[in-house]
């Protein structure tokens, strides 16, 4: 059993643990060449390379030299909207929220989630009894800080940002490991 105060590691961190000699599939860390400028490489499958194809032929009249660079910018800002808007509701047109109807529900309301997430900088705000922040931005979860169960009440003042391994701490914390590996199951 683990100590309340322990440092829990992040997920990345359990990860990295875990990996004892690097692959010939491992992801490379991006080399930094000058002050903003990084070199990234990976290895493509033939789909990957025919779709790479495909956008530069299709952009070429906005990136005439084809860059790659330019394309994959590009392509991350579209992923990183998409992903923000479906996981934090992150959207430039938000909707009205409306009125809660029925019995309490797990689900998050959309205005809820997107003002946790920016309010939390994307990162986990757990804090050990030492004081460290964990500060984790890989698995993130919306954390109730009074258990759902027992409140069953979504707010902004009640919900904070959490790692996966720092959620599921403070689930063994407020419900006990027994009953949270039955609830894994």
């Amino acid at each position: 059993m683990q100590h309340p105060g322990a440092r829990v590691p992040t997920p990345s961190e359990n990860v990295q643990a875990k990996v004892t000699r690097p692959s010939s599939r491992a992801a490379r860390p991006p080399q930094p060449l000058g002050l903003e400028r990084f070199k990234i490489q990976f290895t493509a499958t033939q789909q990957t390379r025919d779709k790479l194809q495909e956008l530069q032929a299709l952009l070429r009249h906005q990136i005439p030299d084809g860059d790659l660079a330019s394309i994959f910018e590009r392509a991350l800002d579209l992923l990183l909207r998409d992903v923000k808007r479906k996981k934090f509701a992150d959207t430039s047109r938000p909707r009205a929220a409306r009125e809660a109807e029925g019995p309490a529900s797990r689900h998050i309301p959309a205005e809820i989630r997107r003002i946790v997430a920016h309010r939390d900088g994307g990162s986990c705000q757990y804090v050990s009894d030492t004081g460290q922040r964990c500060g984790a931005r890989e698995f993130l979860e919306f954390h109730h800080l009074e258990a759902w169960a027992r409140s069953r009440r979504h707010s902004v003042e009640s919900l904070v940002l959490m790692c996966r391994a720092h959620n599921q701490y403070e689930g063994e914390r407020a419900y006990g490991k027994e009953h949270m590996e039955r609830c894994r199951i």
